[in-house]
């Protein structure tokens, strides 16, 4: 996932970059401690994932974003 996220960033996106952005921002609100940071990453993912209209992932991600809604709420940005 790091890789993707790096990959990403230096030669642009894909289909791909919206799950490895959103889970990096996840791994950012966990491990990390880094909720501002991840819930920007979290929304870059999903923006990404909107741009292309993937309905597949995009419900993948309904058991598994609860840290970006949360942070959202917790630093007023939802």
């Amino acid at each position: 996932m790091l890789k993707s996220v790096n990959l990403s960033l230096r030669h642009g996106n894909s289909p791909e970059s919206a799950f490895a952005y959103a889970a990096y921002g996840m791994l950012l609100c966990g491990e990390l401690d880094e909720p501002a940071v991840g819930f920007q990453y979290g929304k870059v993912g999903l923006a990404i994932n909107e741009r292309l209209d993937d309905v597949a992932l995009r419900r993948g991600w309904s058991t598994s974003t609860p840290c970006l809604y949360t942070t959202g709420a917790t630093t007023g940005r939802a």
